[in-house]
């Protein structure tokens, strides 16, 4: 590769970048002075300027040279790189032919034009090569729009002029002056350069507009937008960078321009950038040379093609409307119009005529344009004249949005703060500027980005691709009541067909009786003694006396043995536990399962001893069933897995041998397995594992819809996994056998951790797998009549896309062989406008169908939808999913947008949800859906009139903003910055659901459609002036075709358009058209009957629940807390709680009773009525009453939305229609785990099944007494039980003469034991983890009283609160010190004592142990009357014993529950005679004795110092701290003080008593001297126990007695009811097969749903006869 002018360029500038490294470098030298580049400008002005211009010259010193130089250093390395990748190039090229030379620029040459829709890989590799060639035109656009909004000034307006103009020019038009446009950039930027520089400040020049007088006019902001050269603020050179992308990518695309040009007459590799739409091109479909991804989507680029080219409009419109509700100015109400036009119109926007649609496309796009100009035009006024703006004219701000984004503070290090600077920014805000309007952003940012959609989107318009987009919507019109027809047609059979299955089972049910009564003549006699009815006489007919009566109770108890005589071999081929479901499981070809389901995967793998054997099997099965599902080839008559066995055992085993192996085999598995019959051959693991997922639910087995594969005549279908493993274990033995018949298990090889470990993480995944299978399954399911349908259209489609294109390519075939050249482009429009309407119309399709076309599937699209992961499978079904129930999506965002407005303004939407389209038959008309896109168009126009800043913002001007019910909140228009957000949701869904309603053919029904067609022909048949024959043409020309009979949504219709001249008033109208869709609703016969009960009840229990548990946020605050446990706990109800409760409990009964009766009027007006009532009291009333906005209460909005599900599942029930037959519970229409143990709970709650019985007989029409139906609910209660248990056993078979599974039996059996285990040992564990899980009980105080045998206490005093602290860490830590060894000072003599004290002291925590203080002065004053002082000495002088007690007593807080609040301990010590002496002188008053001579009197052992505290009962001395008891006690010394206090009595004179610890312990009284100094109070340390919290009140409150009684002994009398007699219930409850008496039990549901009352009875009475009849109960119930 030659050097070229860009090498040059490359080299030069590496050059010059070096050495400037260098330069600079040497600059940064100290030898190197800066002052030559400084002058002094002291002359300019009278300020003092020493200007440098080291910066303008390029040189300057700076702390890190590296930072200074990294740009010149990149150069170097990319002009480096460079350099190497063309030398690398031109060796490899260098000897090569010239057609085999690599490109510029191509990275890929294998990558054309011709792979680009090959696959997404080959997409991006052709994106890599010529990405800027088909899209630099508007890569260069989008840059020019950025520079614009980054740069904000007088350039950027330059640049929105041009924007403009290239606009209205062609590409062809653009390729001649892009090299203009190119010199332009390439002048300015060196312009913009100079700019930049300026002038050097040394030269002390000042610009004209930094002169004095021109300061007021060019002030900073004003010169920065002009881009002026400036001393101090010069412009920033930052932004050019912009301009050197925009002039860099211009260069590009001119070069794209000349590549155009050079290959206009030659293709391209990388394509053509032709405009398809030059003369009549566009028209010819057949032409287009990209392929159809709309019809046929054969590889994830496709995929992402019909996301970009069929949903980007969406998205486009979608940020137009964020960035018009993000600014509040008329501007960006522009963007809010258009889009709402643009969305008005939809996909339909699309079918325009193709110069329409860019020419409208092109008008919105110009005023993007427009408008970026227009902001960056008022950021003069903005920047220069905003403060002036605010003061005086604020409502300008606010309706255009003018904002300053330029303007900031540049670096003025030069200035100092005391010199002003001329033309320096004036733009200061005033404090008092009561102007609010927002002026930190104009949208710009915004703008640039709906700039950038808008051309994406244009380019979509103008593309090969979107022509199939076109074609697709066009078919879709022609076919937009086509689905709507299909599915009226699939209701209309499945309601046939469920009709015509009711019919059978009520045939059949009445065949069987009618054999019962034949059976009963032939038992008991012919009858002919009775008379004929004519006989009787008319006063005793009906009565006893009449021979013909029958008696009830009589009849119900008259069954016998013929009742079971002869055969009843129809009772297994009818199923009625769920006749309401729809027939739909033959047009599903996607939701069934294939393989095994988890639960018997894991089942197996439990089963099974070997994880490795396992997985082989599971993975053999599910090849197994894939090969099934997908096999075209194998006979339906033989087994896919034989086939497998087979192909493994040919070629390795003669005939001969496996004959005699055969032969072998058959004398040991009958043997094993049990199987009678003829000889069965060996089960392989694969056969094995297969068995598992072939049980059916049912009784009977059901092949699959594809056709059943029988198992080998030999192997009976009934053999289960484990059985089979069984006889793979006795093949085993069996030295010579042949090696596919053994259990090809490698024993021998041991399995290492890393192996076992490799295959469990293997199954693993394939348990996950097989979930998400699962979940598959059942999303499939969900869209399984949305899959029929679009299947159904989608070969429609295809057959007329194929068709039309036909046309097309014979038109113009037809037209150039004749030589005619079509040159008026309008005669071109109005000839494929004529085969459009031929092509794509009714009668086409009509034509079409009738050809018996065969349109075989693409194998391509077969094969990428075979290739999906279980993870795409997942996302397609989710999508399906989403897209089949697409309306429930629109209704929750209505539901989301009324809950977060909770508005006026809002209301309408939910009420037309739930009051029309919820009940619309058979779905939400085309009215609905545009009703309410109409309607929240307007509500977000009006919420954008009412957010702007001029208008005010308490508007009205009434009410406070604190008020819920405030006016601007509660109509909808209160100010807040998302007040559009859910809005543009639900339109995004909305639309969204108008898409897929028109992808199904369901938008219009076909009544609306040939209305329409009648409509035009008459504006076509007026503008002819026959106006006469309008009813003939329209007679004659468009009769109604079988294919497209109108859709049931026609009887919506009221035509009013009568000949009559007087027309009915609006009102009347309005009246008629509701009266006829209501009695349309109640009255619509091809209802899909359906029983959805049990989901009502569902809802209806949750609000129950919800206002039980949050009543706060439901009834006035009484101010007793937030929960109504509060309540509980104060024994008390409010009334309004109680008034709630009450009516949420008589609806459900209302419900009970409507669905009972089947009443469907009853229900309508019910739903009616609730609809309005929940809606006004819970968006006006509620918050009036509680003070609460709805929006603010989460509690109040999850009961709404609930609520909202109810009403959408009531209506849904209103439009099927109430079920024909209600059998039984709805919870019994399956015999699975989760029924039974769902059941279960039903029963245990109280009084719920009573009630639901008690209901069910009142409103239900029966022959029964209610004990008759008592007993007959709990025989089925106990059948579907004990069926449950049937099936289980069945579907996880346990082999015969094995040992029961270790690991089920820790599992069930280890289970119950650790459950006894735990009830039996709860209490003691509970209560011995007090310390442990209990909180703290903090004491209040502490108070302590002495007193002398029974007379009044001497002493008491209470610990101040500073004196009753916690042990600090410190204080524990010493006093487990103190206990520490046998020697110690606290009196322990042993190293059990010490252990024991430890252990008691680690029991309690630093906080659980507080120190009490007390003062030795009591704190009251002991008054005792003369003569009972008398009696104390004469007490103290006898030989009695006399005791002194010590008691302390410590309080709590109150607290709920068995917790007392008063804790007291004592204890007591007998008197010596010398303290009784002591004491005695101390209360003799005499002479003698002096109050201060007297001596204090010692009592040892008073009072323990350690003490525990319980939490109720009384307190004791800690013994393990005391081992010595009271010997261990402290000693006080007690003294009888005296003093005067005049006042006090008559004397003077008060006493008290004296209590002190002495410091040492004397052996006697007269041991204690003056010079002892006791303490001056007495201590206590208490070891408090912890309390169980308030909410373990209910179980700690009665104690570990308390506990077993009422729990362990309950429990155990419970668990010992279930575990013995048991013998009393084998007879019930070990019944084989309990089909027969299930199915008994449904048809006296049966026959009592249709009112056959007499055969109800008789059903009875052969049920209670077999109750009755054990003999036949053990006939009755053995397996077949």
């Amino acid at each position: 590769m030659a050097y070229n002018g860009v090498s040059v360029v490359a080299q030069s500038s590496s050059t010059i970048a070096a050495v400037l490294v260098i330069v600079k470098m040497v600059y940064q030298l100290r030898m190197v002075k800066e002052e030559p580049f400084t002058a002094n400008c002291s002359f300019v002005n009278s300020s003092n300027f020493n200007r440098s211009d080291n910066d303008w010259v390029g040189f300057r010193k700076v702390p890190d040279i590296a930072f200074e130089l990294r740009v010149y250093i990149s150069v170097i390395l990319i002009v480096t790189l460079r350099a190497i990748i063309v030398t690398r190039h031109r060796f490899f090229a260098e000897g090569a032919p010239a057609n085999q030379q690599p490109k510029i620029g191509i990275v890929f040459p294998n990558i054309t034009v011709k792979e680009l829709d090959n696959g997404l890989i080959s997409c991006m590799q052709y994106l890599w090569n010529y990405g800027f060639y088909r899209f630099g035109l508007e890569i260069c656009f989008i840059t020019m729009v950025i520079n614009m909004c980054t740069r904000l000034d007088i350039f950027s307006v330059m640049y929105g002029v041009l924007l403009l103009i290239m606009f209205m020019l062609s590409r062809q038009a653009l390729a001649k002056i892009w090299g203009v446009y190119v010199v332009v950039l390439g002048l300015l930027l060196p312009i913009q350069y100079l700019l930049v520089l300026g002038i050097p400040r040394g030269l002390c020049i000042t610009y004209p507009w930094d002169r004095t007088a021109a300061a007021q006019t060019f002030t900073a902001e004003f010169v920065q937008w002009l881009y002026l050269p400036d001393a101090f603020f010069p412009p920033k050179a930052m932004i050019l960078i912009g301009d050197f992308c925009q002039l860099l990518f211009a260069c590009c695309q001119w070069r794209v321009f000349n590549l155009e040009t050079v290959y206009a007459s030659e293709p391209y590799e990388g394509g053509s950038n032709e405009n398809i739409f030059r003369g009549a091109k566009y028209r010819r479909i057949f032409e287009n040379p990209v392929p159809d991804f709309m019809t046929y989507t054969k590889s994830y680029l496709d995929v992402l093609k019909v996301f970009i080219f069929n949903f980007m409009y969406w998205i486009t419109l979608a940020v137009v409307f964020v960035a018009g509700t993000s600014r509040i100015s008329l501007l960006c109400f522009f963007y809010l119009i258009t889009c709402f036009f643009f969305l008005w119109h939809g996909n339909e926007f699309f079918r325009k005529p193709i110069k329409l649609l860019q020419r409208q496309w092109n008008i919105f796009l110009t005023g993007n344009v427009l408008i970026i100009l227009v902001k960056v035009i008022l950021q003069v006024v903005g920047c220069v004249h905003l403060p002036m703006l605010r003061r005086n004219y604020c409502w300008v701000i606010q309706l255009f949005g003018v904002a300053c984004l330029k303007f900031n503070n540049q670096n003025t290090d030069d200035i100092t703060a005391a010199e002003p600077v001329m033309g320096a920014s004036k733009l200061t805000l005033d404090p008092l500027d009561k102007c609010d309007a927002k002026t930190e952003d104009a949208g710009l940012v915004l703008d640039a980005v709906v700039f950038v959609f808008l051309l994406l989107q244009k380019r979509i318009f103008s593309s090969w691709y979107f022509q199939w987009v076109v074609l697709e919507h066009k078919v879709q019109s022609a076919l937009a009541s086509r689905g709507a027809e299909y599915i009226k047609a699939q209701v209309t059979e499945q309601t046939r067909k469920q009709k015509d299955d009711e019919a059978k089972v009520m045939t059949k049910i009445r065949r069987k009786v009618e054999r019962i009564r034949e059976r009963q003549r032939k038992f008991k006699g012919d009858g002919a003694e009775r008379p004929p009815v004519e006989a009787v006489p008319v006063e005793v007919l009906g009565t006893p006396q009449d021979p013909n009566f029958e008696e009830h109770y009589q009849i119900s108890r008259s069954g016998d043995y013929y009742m079971f005589e002869g055969s009843d071999s129809d009772e297994d081929d009818v199923d009625i536990l769920a006749p309401s479901r729809p027939p739909e499981e033959e047009i599903d070809t996607m939701a069934h399962a294939v393989g095994p389901d988890p639960l018997q995967m894991l089942n197996y793998a439990v089963m099974n001893d070997n994880i490795k054997t396992t997985v082989q099997d599971i993975k053999a099965v599910n090849e197994r069933s894939e090969s099934e599902m997908g096999s075209e080839f194998a006979s339906p008559g033989q087994s896919r897995l034989s086939m497998l066995h087979l192909a493994q055992r040919r070629g390795t085993i003669s005939s001969e041998r496996e004959h005699r192996d055969r032969a072998r085999m058959s004398s040991i598995v009958p043997e094993v397995a049990g199987i009678a019959g003829p000889p069965a051959v060996h089960l392989s693991p694969v056969q094995s594992l297969t068995c598992l997922h072939e049980v059916d639910p049912s009784t009977s087995y059901r092949p699959h819809h594809r056709g059943s594969y029988p198992t080998s005549p030999h192997i009976p279908r009934s053999v289960s996994d484990t059985e089979a493993m069984m006889i793979r274990s006795r093949l085993n033995d069996i030295p010579d056998a042949p090696r596919e018949n053994q259990f090809t298990l490698d024993h021998d090889a041991a399995t290492t951790g890393w192996e076992k470990g490799f295959h469990v993480l293997v199954f693993s995944r394939m348990f996950i797998t097989r979930i998400i299978d699962v979940i598959n399954n059942k999303l499939n399911r969900v869209s399984r009549a949305f899959r029929f349908v679009s299947d159904k259209l989608r070969v429609e489609k295809r057959r007329m896309k194929k068709d039309y294109v036909q046309k097309v390519r014979e038109f113009f075939e037809r037209e150039s062989g004749n030589g005619a050249v079509i040159s008026d482009p309008e005669q071109t429009e109005e000839a494929i406008q004529g085969l459009e309407k031929s092509a794509l119309s009714k009668q086409a399709l009509k034509t079409q169908k009738s050809e018996l076309q065969l349109d075989l599937p693409d194998r391509d699209e077969e094969e990428f939808q075979s290739q999906h992961n279980v993870i795409m499978r997942f996302v397609i079904a989710a999508y399906f999913a989403l897209t089949a129930r697409s309306e429930l999506l629109s209704y929750f965002m209505i539901l989301l947008l009324q809950m977060t407005s909770a508005s006026v303004l809002s209301l309408p939407l939910p009420l037309m949800l739930f009051l029309w389209g919820t009940l619309s038959i058979p779905r939400p008309t085309r009215a609905f859906w545009v009703s309410v896109i109409s309607y929240t168009m307007v509500i977000v126009l009006i919420k954008y009139v009412f957010q702007f800043q001029f208008i005010p913002a308490s508007w009205p001007a009434t009410g406070n903003p604190a008020d819920p019910l405030y006016p601007p909140r509660i109509l909808g228009i209160e100010r807040t910055n998302h007040y559009a957000s859910f809005d543009l949701a639900l339109l995004l869904v909305v639309f969204f659901h108008r898409s897929v309603l028109k992808s199904l053919g369901l938008w219009r029904s076909a009544r609306e459609e040939e209305a329409e067609v009648k409509e035009t022909i008459g504006e076509r048949v007026d503008a002819e002036g026959v106006r006469h024959e309008h009813s003939t043409a329209t007679t004659s020309n468009y009769t109604p075709e079988i294919l497209f009979t109108p859709d049931v949504e026609s009887k919506d219709v009221v035509d009013y358009d009568g000949e009559g001249k007087d027309q009915p008033a609006i009102w009347t109208k309005v009246y008629a058209k509701t009266v006829h869709f209501f009695n349309h609703l109640t009255e619509y016969t091809d209802r899909l009957n359906t029983n959805i009960y049990s989901y009502l009840f569902l809802c209806d229990f949750i609000c129950f629940l919800i206002v039980v548990s949050f009543y706060w946020a439901f009834g006035p605050d009484a101010g007793s807390g937030d929960n109504i446990k509060d309540y509980f706990e104060e024994n008390r109800i409010p009334t309004a709680f109680l008034v709630i409760l009450i009516v949420q409990f008589l609806l459900m009964i209302l419900e009970r009773a409507l669905y009972l009766r089947k009443n469907l009027k009853g229900k309508l007006v019910f739903q009616l009525i609730l609809v309005l009532t929940v809606h006004g009291v819970f968006f006006f009333y509620l918050p009036k009453e509680t003070g609460r906005p709805f929006a603010a209460s989460y509690p109040v909005q999850l009961w709404y939305f609930v609520k909202c599900t109810y009403f959408l599942l009531s209506a849904y029930q209103i439009r099927s229609g109430y079920p024909t037959r209600i059998l039984g519970n709805f919870l019994t229409y399956n015999y699975s785990y989760m029924n039974l143990y769902l059941f279960k709970i039903f029963i245990i709650i109280p009084f719920l099944m009573e009630l639901r019985n008690i209901m069910d007989w009142i409103w239900t029409d029966t022959s029964m007494s209610m004990s008759e139906w008592l007993k007959l609910e709990d025989i089925y209660a106990n059948m579907f039980v004990l069926k449950c248990w049937r099936m289980a056993e069945k579907r996880y078979p346990t082999p015969r003469g094995t040992r029961y599974m270790t690991f089920w039996k820790y599992l069930m059996g280890g289970s119950l034991l650790l459950l006894f285990l735990v009830i039996i040992w709860f209490p003691l564990i509970l209560f011995s983890l007090t310390n442990a899980v209990g909180v703290q009980n903090k004491p209040l105080d502490c108070t302590v009283e002495v007193n002398l045998g029974g007379f009044q206490p001497l002493y008491r005093v209470s610990a101040r609160q500073d004196a009753l602290v916690q042990y600090t860490p410190e204080m524990y830590d010493s006093m487990l010190m103190e206990f520490s060894k046998p020697t110690g000072k606290m009196g322990l003599i042993s190293q059990e004592e010490v252990k024991q004290a430890q252990s008691f002291i680690h029991q309690y925590s630093k906080d659980d142990i507080w120190l009490a203080s007390l003062e030795s002065d009591s704190s009251t004053i002991w008054t005792i009357s003369p003569p009972a002082e008398r009696d104390i000495v004469a007490y103290l002088n006898s030989s009695n014993d006399i005791s002194m007690y010590f008691k302390w007593t410590f309080s709590f807080a109150p607290r709920k529950g068995k917790v007392s609040q008063v804790v007291s301990g004592t204890s007591q010590v007998k008197l010596g005679n010398e303290t009784k002496t002591v004491l005695c002188q101390m209360l003799v008053r005499a002479s003698e004795y002096n109050a201060g001579e007297q001596l204090p009197a010692l009592i040892n052992n008073l009072y323990p110092f350690f003490v525990r505290v319980p939490s109720t009962g009384v307190s004791t001395f800690v013994r393990a701290l005391q081992p010595r008891e009271q010997k261990n006690f402290r000693n006080v010394t007690v003294q009888l003080k005296r003093e005067d206090f005049p006042g006090f009595n008559h004397t003077g004179e008060v006493q008290w008593w004296n209590i002190q610890e002495p410091v040492v312990n004397p052996a006697n009284a007269s041991d204690i001297s003056r010079d002892v100094q006791p303490h001056p109070y007495i201590t206590m340390t208490a070891f408090i126990d912890k309390i169980f919290p308030q909410a373990w009140a209910v179980v700690t409150g009665y104690g570990i007695v308390g506990l077993y009684i009422s729990l362990v002994f309950v429990i155990g009398r419970l668990v010992r009811t279930w575990s013995s007699s048991q013998s009393y219930r084998i007879m019930f409850e070990d019944l084989p097969s309990v089909d027969r008496i299930l199915r008994l039990c449904l048809d006296i549901f049966l026959v009592r749903e249709n009112r056959e009352y007499r055969l109800e009875e008789d059903l009875y009475a052969k049920l209670i006869f077999l109750y009755r009849s054990p003999s036949t109960m053990f006939k009755w119930t053995k397996n077949k």
